[in-house]
């Protein structure tokens, strides 16, 4: 069967038409088709029906089976300039959010009281586990972040920083747990801990088989939502509503820092947004293919 790149370029000569005047027409550099007919990359599916047109040639005719999974899976996830901007804007956000906290505070439970509780008994090794586990989750932020500057953020790359975000938080909130419990034995606090160590370790598994594995997208895609949501509740609006009620017991005027909250915010857009558009973009492929 012809591959994508070698049927592109057949219609193309057979049109008469030069790889510039045709990038022109799609509104696109002339490498971009070149890494199109080279196989290097593919065009979205909106792009690939202007191409049709263009040249005259059906979609089924341009695209096999195997090439249309190739659409999804080797094209960045976000495609749309101005919305890979903001994604960029956003992993900048989380990247410098975690390098300056001075302690774990994403995709958990109520962990602002897990951080009292440890560090009131001046359990400092778990304020250093929490740190690494910070600069861990910088670095695989930092390598989704060069990929989506240079437009090259596919599924396996965003699996692969979300799979080390979540496999760090799992390690710390289980160190966590281990402190709480060996501690004063505090069993609400154990609780929360052994909840947010459950919810990082689905996302472990949900990351790897979601982005990379790409094995029941539906199933994957919908448990990684759920984890999403249940985390950002419990990292903001359970936060948030503690802290609204502790100021207003008190007669002082305090002043509430919602800003953190809406910085915090980033990351949760970021997973759920991303999950959101390649399982759309899979969904689309899935239901071509079915046609076909």
């Amino acid at each position: 069967m012809v591959e994508f790149g070698e049927q592109l370029r057949r219609a193309r000569e057979k049109k008469g038409i030069t790889q510039q005047s045709l990038a022109e027409q799609l509104s696109v550099a002339r490498q971009t088709i070149s890494h199109w007919e080279c196989g290097d990359r593919y065009p979205d599916l909106v792009t690939t029906e202007k191409i049709s047109q263009i040249l005259e040639i059906s979609i089924e005719d341009l695209l096999s089976e195997k090439d249309m999974t190739k659409v999804a899976e080797r094209n960045p996830v976000i495609e749309n300039k101005m919305i890979n901007s903001l994604m960029i804007v956003l992993y900048t956000i989380v990247i410098v959010e975690l390098i300056f906290m001075p302690y774990e505070r994403f995709m958990g439970i109520n962990t602002q009281s897990v951080f009292d509780f440890l560090f009131g008994g001046k359990q400092e090794l778990y304020f250093y586990i929490g740190r690494v586990g910070s600069v861990i989750q910088v670095a695989g932020f930092l390598y989704c972040l060069i990929n989506a500057i240079r437009a090259s953020l596919v599924p396996k790359i965003i699996g692969a920083g979300w799979g080390i975000f979540f496999t760090s938080n799992f390690v710390i909130h289980c160190s966590n747990f281990i402190g709480v419990f060996s501690g004063e034995k505090n069993l609400q606090l154990a609780a929360i801990t052994f909840i947010d160590c459950l919810l990082n370790l689905i996302g472990v598994i949900a990351s790897l088989f979601f982005f990379i594995k790409k094995s029941n997208t539906e199933r994957w895609g919908v448990i990684l939502w759920i984890i999403s949501v249940l985390g950002f509740f419990g990292d903001i609006i359970i936060d948030l509503w503690q802290n609204i009620l502790e100021h207003m017991g008190h007669n002082a005027y305090y002043h509430l820092d919602f800003g953190d909250y809406i910085v915090k915010s980033a990351l949760y857009v970021l997973i759920i947004y991303q999950a959101y558009v390649l399982y759309r973009k899979r969904r689309v492929v899935a239901e071509i293919t079915e046609e076909k």
